[in-house]
């Protein structure tokens, strides 16, 4: 069990993440201090210790549809995903295209293509991921120091009488896991 701590900017982006892997001890695990870059107070990009982001050809929300990705650590790879939202600046359907040329990863993985489709709930909460992969990839697939990503996963909320969601629940292979809970000040 986990707990991560943010702190974010007067624009509301995360600029430090902490995480606290054993909670119980109490002992910070790592911090992340992310450097942003705004283009007036429009965000453009993201600098992490691993690497960055940069964002472009933003819709009239300030949502970019463009955003190019660099890992310059663990896999040296280059990627860029394309991103469509509906009316309420929700992401619907990401497309990315991830490029293994420039990696020290050997053997090299093939370039991949991930399409991750998302729905909402009446509270703009995603309910549903759905990801397919080009080439085809087996699921689960496991992820280092995460969860492992399926083909189709569900959620559900339970919420305060704020309307704000206190705790989430994801549903996999007709299972169902409490994944997270929030506490408000």
């Amino acid at each position: 069990m986990n707990r991560n701590k943010f702190e974010y900017d007067r624009f509301g982006n995360v600029v430090r993440e902490i995480n606290i892997f054993n909670i119980n001890d109490g002992n910070v695990n790592s911090i992340d201090t992310i450097k942003l870059e705004y283009k007036d107070s429009l965000l453009i990009g993201r600098v992490f210790s691993y690497g960055y982001e940069k964002y472009s050809d933003f819709t009239e929300l300030g949502k970019p549809t463009l955003i190019e990705k660099k890992d310059d650590v663990l896999l040296n790879v280059f990627s860029k995903e394309q991103i469509e939202y509906d009316e309420k600046g929700n992401i619907i359907k990401s497309t990315e295209f991830t490029d293994y040329k420039d990696s020290t990863v050997s053997p090299k993985p093939e370039n991949v293509k991930c399409i991750i489709t998302y729905k909402y709930d009446d509270r703009y909460n995603v309910v549903e991921i759905h990801r397919e992969y080009e080439p085809k990839k087996e699921f689960p697939i496991p992820i280092t120091g995460g969860p492992f990503l399926y083909e189709y996963e569900y959620f559900r909320y339970k919420y305060n009488k704020n309307g704000l969601w206190t705790k989430k629940y994801k549903t996999v292979d007709g299972k169902e896991y409490l994944i997270a809970k929030r506490k408000y000040k």
